[in-house]
């Protein structure tokens, strides 16, 4: 490991040392916590676009690092979901025949951020109430682990909605609609896009795709 990153995962302990203190002092048991980030430092510094997927909780997963996780690669469906997304942003969507290799969907899921609001695991399904609490509960922790991760897109998986306070971003109420929107305060892309569990394989790449088209020649 290098001296930056030696001084990158300093960083990333302290944040989670915080965290742990934080949800001490309101009841919350801190071993509960499922630590979450960049996959993979070196591969996300050496990846074309700083890419950050922005999710709802963990599913049944208390404890942990999303890195150990996923250190061998996306493990369930959703993650295989997220991993050709990863793979089409990364590399200008090629075919979608070219991305749905275990390799590149390993090599993708490990160039990127990836992130939950709650880092409390849940179930099945997700409360939405019980997601935004914690993202208002969590805000100036949360904000600052986005900060650090410094990404150029962030891809919000069905949490659009509390991005929109939790960065303060400035959106166009006449452009609600579109899944791109670029942030000009950070030079940064934001997609609205839906949760990978809702999705299904060619046809969500392919629709990424062209949703993306314009937008990602800008970054």
């Amino acid at each position: 490991m290098t001296v930056a990153n030696d001084q990158e995962a300093h960083v990333n302990d302290d944040i989670w040392v915080r965290w742990a203190t934080h949800y001490s002092e309101h009841g919350i048991d801190p071993a509960r916590i499922s630590r979450d980030g960049i996959i993979c430092q070196e591969l996300f510094e050496k990846a074309p676009r700083r890419i950050l997927f922005v999710l709802k909780e963990t599913n049944k997963y208390p404890g942990g690092r999303l890195q150990d996780y996923l250190s061998k690669g996306p493990k369930s469906q959703m993650w295989y979901e997220v991993s050709r997304w990863a793979a089409g942003l990364l590399n200008n969507f090629p075919p979608y025949d070219e991305v749905d290799h275990a390799d590149v969907l390993t090599h993708s899921i490990h160039s990127i951020a990836a992130i939950n609001l709650k880092k409390i695991t849940g179930g099945a399904s997700a409360w939405w109430n019980e997601i935004n609490l914690y993202a208002h509960l969590d805000s100036h922790l949360l904000t600052e682990q986005i900060t650090l991760i410094r990404p150029r897109i962030i891809v919000a998986c069905g949490t659009f909605d509390i991005l929109l306070w939790l960065l303060d971003l400035e959106i166009n109420p006449k452009n609600i609609q579109s899944r791109c929107h670029h942030i000009t305060r950070d030079d940064m892309l934001l997609i609205n896009w839906r949760h990978p569990a809702r999705a299904a394989a060619s046809s969500s790449y392919n629709e990424l795709r062209d949703a993306c088209a314009n937008s990602l020649t800008r970054l």
